[in-house]
């Protein structure tokens, strides 16, 4: 179906075991991440490790003015908010997390409402858009930095990636100059790899051995 033989194969496949081998043998060359760079890490990347404060909130919208104000006096009469209403966890948007929301705009409004209500307090009809909202915060976790105890082991592992791919890079650029150098094409089959080619290079991200 591919056109190719069995030799071909066999080539692919060793082609691909010697690469797997060479990645193999760099990083094992390379010296380990140790605490003081993971510290070191944790203290200049701050904002990676922050979390913005959470509101646990319950909520719930109409579309009319009436129909919210109904629902209030039937909470101020002694009936449970939180049997008409659904619980929601709110994170306060920052720069370092401005969201995925399918609508950020009445969310930002929502949002705003939420972290300008006191604690248990049932606070509304506040309009967004079309609808009427009433609004509860039920608990806040204030804004917080995760412990370095806590991410120091995905901090290593971010900083072993990071340096095998340095060592990884630095070996493809060598080898590509050493065997493109020596590569010598017949006209109508040159390509990036062949000593003869001229034309721009595609840049390789992440580069890779073939």
């Amino acid at each position: 179906a591919t056109g190719k033989t069995p030799s071909d194969l066999a080539l692919e496949a060793e082609s691909e075991l010697a690469s797997a081998a060479i990645q193999r043998r760099l990083a094992s060359r390379q010296p380990a991440v140790g605490s003081t760079e993971v510290a070191q890490y944790y203290t200049r990347h701050p904002q990676s490790f922050y979390i913005p404060e959470q509101r646990d909130v319950l909520t719930t919208n109409r579309k009319s003015m009436a129909e919210a104000q109904a629902i209030r006096q039937v909470v101020a009469s002694g009936k449970s908010f939180t049997e008409m209403s659904i619980q929601q966890t709110f994170e306060r948007l920052t720069d370092t997390n401005p969201g995925d929301r399918v609508d950020i705009r009445i969310d930002a409004a929502l949002q705003k409402a939420i972290y300008s209500a006191r604690p248990n307090v049932l606070t509304g009809p506040v309009r967004l858009r079309a609808d009427y909202y009433l609004i509860e915060v039920k608990h806040i976790t204030p804004a917080r930095f995760k412990p370095l105890t806590q991410v120091a082991a995905s901090i290593k592992s971010k900083l072993t990636e990071e340096r095998r791919q340095r060592a990884l890079s630095a070996f493809i650029r060598a080898w590509r100059t050493k065997w493109t150098a020596q590569t010598n094409c017949h006209p109508g089959y040159i390509i990036e790899k062949c000593q003869q080619y001229t034309g721009p290079h595609t840049p390789e991200n992440p580069p890779t051995l073939n």
